[in-house]
């Protein structure tokens, strides 16, 4: 994230009568960032969007801001218009090896996009606790 390499467990689980996937991450080794965050994300029906809420450790400034997403083919793309600039958090389904690719990026002052973070989730799975 930023300059600093992110070592995370990430675990997804639908709440809320399945309403909501919470999505929640924390630090492990030897990660020593601290960084947390819990993301719940849901689809508004009546408006055809998805809803983003995140919290994570930089607390209520960034909280009140809501991602609100569209869904394409293998996509899910999430646009946050924070107060010092849009935000995107984006979903890439790659079927190959069942992982997600997170791309986070900002838009600058001269409204290029420039890339904050990437993030590979993947599944935990027996075989991979043996090689670790």
């Amino acid at each position: 994230m930023g300059s600093q390499n992110l070592h995370q467990h990430c675990g997804g689980k639908w709440v809320l009568q399945q309403q909501f996937l919470r999505l929640q991450c924390e630090a492990v080794a030897p990660d020593t960032s601290g960084y947390e965050s819990i993301y719940f994300i849901t689809y508004n029906s009546e408006k055809k969007h998805y809803v983003f809420h995140l919290f994570d450790v930089y607390g209520g400034d960034y909280s009140e801001t809501l991602g609100f997403g569209t869904h394409e083919e293998n996509k899910l793309t999430f646009q946050f218009d924070y107060p010092d600039g849009l935000f995107q958090n984006i979903f890439v389904w790659n079927e190959e090896d069942e992982s997600w690719k997170m791309i986070l990026r900002q838009q600058t002052e001269n409204n290029t996009w420039k890339l904050f973070a990437e993030k590979k989730l993947t599944r935990i799975t027996k075989k991979h606790l043996k090689n670790e």
